[in-house]
């Protein structure tokens, strides 16, 4: 995560099948993991660029509650509970969206999604087989 420049990974993208995330947005120190989290509350919505360590070299931008509450236990298994805004919250959603499955540019809009699929065949690391495993998002 750290040498790639990310700011958050979820334990499906390393192939545990486990509801863990951590976040490190080393600019302003805030660090830390939440073992099954759960949004508890959120507030505003916000345009977010967001790119992904599943899909290096990609941006998009998607829309993402601005202010989040989210709950869960750390590793000693005792409560805790996340409050956060702008980067925390947009990391957060980000990465609990991982452990449910979803990508970001499944949040894209249609019109950006379509772009999305034009620019994958120009990303360094497509393959055309790689693109026939692709299948419409239910989140479109």
């Amino acid at each position: 995560m750290r040498n790639s420049n990310g700011i958050g990974l979820a334990a499906p993208q390393i192939g545990h099948g486990v509801q863990v995330l951590v976040y490190d947005l080393y600019d302003d120190l805030r660090t830390g993991h939440i073992i099954n989290p759960q949004i508890v509350s959120s507030d505003g919505v916000v345009d977010s660029e967001e790119g992904c360590l599943s899909i290096p070299g990609y941006f998009g931008t998607v829309k993402r509650k601005e202010d989040l509450e989210v709950v869960g236990f750390n590793m000693y298994g005792e409560p805790i509970s996340i409050s956060g805004n702008e980067k925390l919250s947009k990391c957060l959603q980000h990465e609990i969206d991982h452990l449910n499955g979803i990508l970001f540019i499944e949040r894209l809009d249609k019109e950006e999604y379509q772009n999305f699929l034009k620019d994958f065949r120009e990303l360094s690391w497509y393959t055309p087989d790689l693109e026939s495993s692709l299948k419409l998002s239910p989140h479109l």
